[in-house]
């Protein structure tokens, strides 16, 4: 009997198993206007085929979310399907939609809600985490309160009358940066979204710095994952002593889609404030991004500490504990036991 050598058994393979077509969640109505009682029958979700094949939906469900089974259809290549809470209520409101599916179980939240699309094996398909805050909102001045000002998130799609629309299918749904407020009240449900681009700014995610709490003899090494529809992306971190003259700007090394920088040691007790800037040549993209009006006003913060003992472990069924260090312009969250993503914005 012949043999077939292991690295072409290995080859034929790859180029034989056939490579499925997925939906991605596209487009989110969770909250259509701020009126109180809250009508949920005006909640929906799209979904939309990126491809150039059919993808049949029979028996594929969502189970986070919202709890639906999809009958027996197929979504056509670079088609949209709309889910919906109340079909009645929804043709009522887009009397020219045809491509409709409902009624769901369930509600979605107002301030943010995991959904997840499974297919007819139980297999997860496409599952997005929106919010109405973070990289899915806007920083901005909250009401005045005893004489201060601090910060707050707005979002057309909170309640403002727009949904929550993908912007480029080619590119991650799971960050709020490659989604927006549609640009027309209702949204666009069943069609193509009203932001819909294929070249956008690169997507600034998972940052993080390292030691999570400096000692004055540290370096500071901030990382990111950068990416693009397009090779060729740049990143750039920007730097100083918290409001203190003008930034300091670091090119950032890329090895692949992750990138990264240096801050010289600080002295003890300094808090840096920093951001990160990428740019595609065409497109660029600040995070933590500009504030409503514009400005760098709300800005990641590290804070220098030679107080914090490092040899300090967590005990087995302890609560982390949380090193908290408020400015003006933002927030540090640095958990010393549990180790996660270490500054947030406020």
């Amino acid at each position: 009997m012949n043999s077939v050598p292991a690295r072409l058994f290995f080859f034929l393979v790859l180029t034989t198993t056939p490579i499925f077509a997925n939906p991605v969640i596209s487009e989110v109505m969770y909250r259509a206007d701020v009126n109180l009682p809250e009508d949920v029958r005006d909640e929906w979700i799209e979904i939309h085929n990126p491809t150039s094949e059919a993808i049949d939906l029979t028996a594929y469900s969502f189970e986070k979310g919202v709890n639906f089974t999809f009958p027996a259809l197929t979504l056509p290549a670079n088609g949209y399907l709309v889910i919906v809470a109340d079909v009645a209520e929804f043709n009522m409101n887009f009397p020219g939609v045809a491509n409709v599916v409902g009624p769901w179980e369930g509600k979605l939240s107002n301030s943010g809600e995991t959904i997840t699309l499974v297919d007819a094996a139980g297999m997860e398909v496409d599952e997005v985490r929106y919010a109405d805050e973070g990289d899915w909102a806007t920083r901005a001045r909250g009401p005045l309160y005893r004489n201060h000002e601090g910060w707050t998130w707005v979002a057309e799609h909170d309640g403002g009358g727009r949904s929550l629309e993908l912007i480029n299918p080619a590119l991650s749904n799971k960050s709020g940066q490659n989604w927006a407020s549609s640009v027309s009240d209702g949204g666009t449900p069943g069609s193509v979204n009203s932001v819909a681009s294929t070249d956008i700014a690169p997507l600034i995610r998972d940052v993080q710095h390292r030691p999570q709490i400096p000692y004055s003899t540290d370096p500071i090494k901030v990382r990111a994952r950068v990416t693009d529809e397009a090779s060729g992306a740049i990143a750039t971190l920007l730097w100083r002593p918290d409001g203190v003259g003008a930034f300091t700007v670091v090119p950032m090394t890329a090895l692949e889609d992750e990138f990264s920088a240096t801050i010289p040691a600080q002295a003890n007790g300094t808090i840096i404030e920093f951001y990160l800037s990428a740019s595609d040549g065409s497109q660029s993209r600040d995070w933590p991004a500009e504030v409503q009006g514009g400005g760098h006003l709300a800005n990641a913060l590290i804070q220098v500490d030679d107080s914090h003992d490092r040899s300090e472990r967590a005990v087995g069924g302890a609560q982390g504990v949380i090193y908290v260090n408020l400015s003006g312009n933002g927030l540090i969250c640095s958990d010393l036991k549990v180790k996660k993503r270490h500054f947030f914005l406020t």
